[in-house]
């Protein structure tokens, strides 16, 4: 009889000495994986670089939706609810106006802002006689950018799973080599570009043209079309500056773009900054820029 209490006993101390003390845990045991958000389709190829199939990875910002238009669904909030994190860029519209209320509301989602240390930089955009200033939210579109972006996503992850730092580590560190890669590709193509002009439907590439010192010109500006005294410009500047190539965005019409590029008898390239694929991207980014 005590050795049968002993059993029971011991059995027993097992059972609650292997009992899961973490979320992510408990979550790894039961048929489905723990949710993270990310705001944007790149965020979540960091993202899901560095913690592998341990979470299922969601995106607020569908593809082919702008993120300067967005909002969030009654379906989607339903489902952030769930998660255990939101990685944010920290800066594009939407975040802006209600990343704040959910964290008061929701205080068991995790909120990680990706763009902490980031070098600040303003959104400079002229047509002519109009200037416009903002902050410019695009910071995955570099390589210098997206590593802080990387330790921000590994820094967050800890905040509710520190027991896999290893694991979290070891993946970092083969992004970052990623990431590396990248810019070696870029620098053999645009190291030799400085002060180079270029045409792009929407100002995105900014941190990478900073570091490049390339010069971007852009069409479209916070969802506002030219006027025709401002395609003008941009074809005088075209024509000044020999460019016979315009970038636009997947998710853009391209009418006003082909305008212009029937002026300067160029051409449109599309690009995908907002693509799930950022090594890709990226290389495809640095060859429309230097296509002519």
């Amino acid at each position: 009889m005590r050795k049968y209490i002993y059993a029971i006993f011991v059995l027993t101390t097992i059972c609650f000495s292997c009992k899961p003390n973490k979320q992510v845990q408990e979550s790894s045991h039961s048929s489905q994986k723990p949710i993270l958000f990310v705001s944007v389709q790149p965020l979540k190829y960091f993202v899901d670089q560095i913690v592998k199939d341990r979470f299922e990875v969601k995106v607020l910002v569908p593809p082919g939706s702008s993120p300067e238009t967005f909002a969030p669904s009654s379906k989607q909030i339903a489902s952030l609810e769930q998660a255990m994190a939101l990685f944010k860029i920290g800066a594009l519209g939407f975040e802006e106006r209600w990343d704040n209320n959910w964290q008061k509301e929701h205080p068991q989602t995790e909120l990680i802002n990706c763009s902490i240390g980031m070098p600040s930089r303003c959104l400079h955009h002229h047509h002519g006689d109009h200037h416009h200033h903002g902050t410019d939210p695009h910071i995955w579109l570099a390589p210098q950018t997206a590593k802080i972006i990387a330790h921000n996503i590994y820094e967050g992850i800890l905040r509710f799973d520190p027991a896999n730092k290893q694991f979290y580590h070891r993946n970092l560190k083969h992004l970052l080599d990623t990431i590396a890669e990248v810019k070696t590709a870029l620098d053999q193509k645009l190291n030799h570009k400085e002060e180079q002009e270029f045409l792009i439907f929407h100002p995105v590439l900014g941190y990478l043209s900073e570091y490049y010192h390339l010069h971007q010109e852009s069409i479209e500006f916070e969802g506002k079309k030219p006027t025709l005294k401002q395609l003008k410009h941009i074809v005088e500047i075209a024509k000044e500056e020999n460019i016979s190539t315009i970038l636009v965005q997947k998710e853009f019409n391209t009418s006003n773009a082909e305008i212009i590029a029937k002026e300067i008898n160029g051409k449109v390239i599309t690009i995908d900054p907002l693509g799930y694929d950022w090594p890709k991207v990226m290389i495809e980014i640095g060859d429309a820029i230097v296509a002519k």
